[in-house]
């Protein structure tokens, strides 16, 4: 029975702890960078990046940076990727797909024009991608891309079969 307010003090340390760790874990993700951009299907604009990649985009984006993120938002439209070398990997958000660049360029489609979800096409044109779906599970199945492989995630974040060239 002596032992259980040392027990208490303990738990209570530990919770405040975990609490503390959580919430300069969330300030540390929060971005540095954050910029809209939205051009006409008919208009292709080059858009430097912070560390140094280009996006050259058709549709309207989303970006935001941060030291432990680089995050794009592809909310519509068509957008090709040529990723800067970094020890933080290169991430695209695009309908219900989720892309992570090991790779120096690849193209992403993401055919939505009103508010549900559609379609997602994504070439590996330089490098190795992986393609998953966009959600919370962290042991979900990653889909790899080898340059001129390509897939599409329908609406509904189910992902198709790899198409194109295999090594």
């Amino acid at each position: 029975m002596r032992f259980v307010p040392w027990l208490l003090v303990v738990v209570a340390a530990s919770m405040a702890i975990g609490y503390a760790w959580v919430g300069w874990n969330i300030m540390q993700s929060q971005p540095d960078f954050s910029e809209d951009y939205a051009t006409s299907t008919a208009v292709q604009k080059e858009i430097p990046l912070p560390d140094g990649s280009l996006m050259q985009l058709q549709g309207t984006a989303t970006v935001s940076y941060s030291p432990k993120v680089r995050k794009v938002t592809l909310l519509s439209g068509q957008a090709t990727f040529t990723v800067a070398e970094g020890t933080v990997p290169f991430d695209v958000v695009a309908g219900k797909a989720r892309i992570i660049a090991n790779g120096k360029r690849f193209f992403v489609n993401n055919h939505r024009t009103g508010k549900a979800f559609e379609a997602v096409d994504v070439v590996a044109v330089e490098g190795n991608v992986y393609v998953m779906r966009d959600s919370i599970w962290l042991w979900q199945t990653k889909t790899l891309l080898q340059p001129g492989q390509t897939v599409q995630i329908d609406g509904q974040a189910n992902i198709g079969n790899v198409s194109g060239p295999t090594q």
